[in-house]
């Protein structure tokens, strides 16, 4: 599983015990935000998918045909076997896949869009998935603007991009800058994303009835600048994240890939260990 250590930089005072923002559920009852959320979260594993074609199951001399040597037992998480000619049958049409569709090549599912991509391109659309839903939930919060910076610790290539000319929750976002700066130890991407027609009340009712936030219940930090946001009015905030790898893909399971003939271009180095800082600043609203 993906593992992320977080670190928010708000306030002493922006620490609870109990987050006692209630919000409305029906006329009789109550339910805090905390609560609700809570209730949504869901032990996630890695989902494989792997495309083979008719003489893949064909036996050899030895009685086993390729399928029969890749072991699910092997894979940190499930594992999915097809044959490309049922790729079309109603009950396969669940497994998504991005892009055009390879033989004997490990794709691995994006847990919020229910997509298979091509295993070398997981770590970056998962990042830029979790990114965007961040984003989505302080534009929720009403911000005047979001400055983000990513440093990269491991001086390797990383392909991060950040939509800055989107709308979140009908707002309007523009892009003040697109800055990218690199030294022999560390690489950095800087970015300021500027949010108007953005003054109106605050609606803690679109955390529980919008579908999309995905990440959102698994993230109790996010939940803290949710909670300094409207209880105490916080007009400016600093998030700080460290994006950490612990899926269970190693060089051990990469090996067993290469043995198997499986295409698999996993490199967890380039996305380990990389730093997201965000500064917050936000409009004055009522809650």
């Amino acid at each position: 599983m993906e593992c992320f250590s977080f670190c928010s930089h708000l306030c002493d005072s922006c620490t609870f015990n109990n987050y006692d923002m209630y919000l409305p559920e029906d006329k009789y009852r109550k339910v805090s935000l905390t609560y609700a959320l809570h209730k949504k979260r869901c032990n996630e594993y890695l989902n494989f998918l792997i495309i083979l074609a008719d003489k893949d199951y064909i036996k050899g001399c030895m009685g086993k045909s390729y399928f029969d040597y890749i072991d699910p037992d092997e894979f940190p998480g499930n594992l999915v076997i097809l044959n490309k000619n049922e790729l079309e049958l109603e009950e396969n049409k669940k497994y998504i896949i991005d892009g055009t569709v390879t033989l004997r090549k490990l794709y691995i599912q994006l847990p919020k869009e229910q997509l298979y991509v091509d295993a070398s391109k997981y770590e970056e659309r998962l990042l830029n998935s979790i990114t965007a839903e961040f984003i989505r939930v302080i534009s929720t919060l009403k911000p005047l603007k979001i400055r983000l910076k990513i440093y990269n610790q491991n001086n390797s290539e990383v392909k991060f991009n950040l939509n800055t000319t989107a709308t979140f929750n009908n707002v309007e976002v523009g892009s003040g800058f697109d800055n990218e700066q690199t030294n022999n130890s560390n690489s950095k991407k800087e970015w300021l994303l500027t949010f108007t027609n953005n003054k109106h009340k605050i609606d803690m009712r679109c955390f529980l009835e919008d579908l999309s936030f995905y990440y959102l219940p698994k993230r109790s930090d996010w939940n803290d600048l949710i909670r300094s946001r409207v209880k105490i009015g916080m007009n400016t905030a600093r998030h700080v994240y460290e994006h950490t790898i612990e899926n269970g893909i190693d060089a051990a399971f990469l090996s067993k890939m290469k043995m198997w003939n499986v295409e698999c271009k996993y490199k967890k180095y380039r996305y380990e260990n990389l730093i997201f800082e965000y500064d917050i600043e936000y409009y004055h609203v009522t809650i």
